[in-house]
């Protein structure tokens, strides 16, 4: 069953689809409505949702982004009310353009943060070790590789010889004691 929407929500969805201001500004005065509720309701009584969408998304990354906080995609999308795969299309435009720069890259999957302005791009985490082997690599020299504790013990783990046998013995012994507790006197 739909929620009907008063006289009073009607005007003030109209009133921020027909101004400059986003629905994240105004949400606060549509109490207990959710922006995808006001969004498809926008759409139901015919106001022009995505008119000048793009350069609208850009306007509002603009104003965002104008206080200098790093962010990344998703903090920005979260704060516009915009679908991440839009805003991350809108900063790569900002950032091939020169508005924006990277500042940084949240771990622990190297997020990029994004900082409004001119500036130099902070390095990827892993760059100099991926530029270490390229180099190893053009001079011909053979890489080493070494070991880790973890890497033995799964390598041993692996090899059937040393696990399997065991394995047999426990899963042989175990059948003959299910079968064997339901036969009595036998």
């Amino acid at each position: 069953m739909a929620v009907q929407w008063a006289d009073d929500e009607v005007e003030i969805v109209v009133e921020i689809f027909e101004s400059d201001s986003t629905l994240a500004e105004e949400i606060h005065r549509l109490p207990g409505r959710s922006p995808l509720a006001v969004f498809k309701f926008a759409e139901s009584i015919g106001l022009r949702v995505r008119s000048n969408g793009k350069e609208r998304c850009r306007c509002e990354v603009d104003r965002l982004m104008a206080d200098g906080v790093a962010r990344s995609v998703a903090d920005v999308a979260s704060v516009i009310w915009r679908p991440v795969k839009t805003v991350r299309a809108e900063l790569t435009k900002m950032h091939d353009d020169g508005a924006v720069h990277i500042a940084g890259y949240r771990e622990p999957y190297g997020e990029r943060l994004y900082r409004c302005g001119a500036g130099k791009d902070a390095r990827a985490p892993g760059m100099a070790r991926r530029r270490a082997r390229k180099a190893v690599c053009r001079r011909g020299e053979k890489r080493t590789r070494t070991r880790t504790r973890s890497a033995l013990r799964q390598r041993r783990e692996q090899l059937p010889s040393t696990w399997w046998p065991v394995a047999d013995q426990t899963v042989i012994q175990a059948m003959r004691n299910m079968v064997s507790v339901g036969r009595v006197g036998v």
